[in-house]
């Protein structure tokens, strides 16, 4: 099969979105191959051609994040937190519906721990550049980690709608801007 041929591509959008739509309803453990046929208006057949059951598209969906978030952080200019914020909720609001499912509280713990080390490694970058240290102290990886789940924590309340109604995108990177202001001026021993 050629990955590169339209039809391909089309089937397997179809097959991502029909996932991704039923999740908005569904914990993927209920999710059936003939709902998810239903959905993407294809054969069952078909639906085996291209992956072996649910979790392999799940997969294939978390995998093409997972990749479209490291590339966005390296190919934008991304030179501190601040941008960081910024292009990680760009991201996510472009990619709204996905990233619900993907940090819905059935599936949350997977992505998250794929997620979190990305955000983690380029935060960590810029704390060293602007602390002038070759390295990431203990105490900076210690508190990093502690930080962004905070950070991802407040963006999974955002998507969820559990935070203020009024809170846009914009008002969520300046919270976690000011929130990250604060955290920096911790003392590291």
């Amino acid at each position: 099969m050629n990955q590169n041929d339209r039809r391909v591509r089309k089937t397997r959008a179809a097959l991502k979105h029909a996932l991704i739509t039923l999740m908005d309803t569904h914990p993927i453990n209920t999710i059936t191959i003939k709902m998810l046929v239903h959905e993407a208006d294809v054969h069952r057949a078909t639906f085996y051609t291209h992956y072996q059951d649910i979790y392999d598209l799940y997969t294939d969906i978390e995998t093409e994040i997972i990749n479209t978030l490291k590339q966005t952080i390296t190919s934008n200019d991304v030179y501190n937190t601040s941008d960081l914020y910024q292009v990680l909720i760009d991201m996510i609001h472009a990619n709204k519906q996905v990233f619900c499912a993907l940090l819905s509280d059935q599936n949350e713990y997977s992505f998250l721990s794929k997620m979190a080390p990305i955000i983690e490694a380029s935060y960590l970058q810029f704390w060293t550049q602007e602390t002038h240290q070759p390295t990431a102290t203990q105490a900076m990886v210690c508190l990093t980690k502690y930080h962004i789940s905070g950070c991802i924590s407040m963006i999974t309340l955002w998507l969820k709608g559990q935070l203020p109604q009024t809170m846009h995108k914009e008002g969520l990177a300046e919270l976690l801007n000011r929130i990250n202001t604060h955290f920096e001026t911790l003392e590291l021993q």
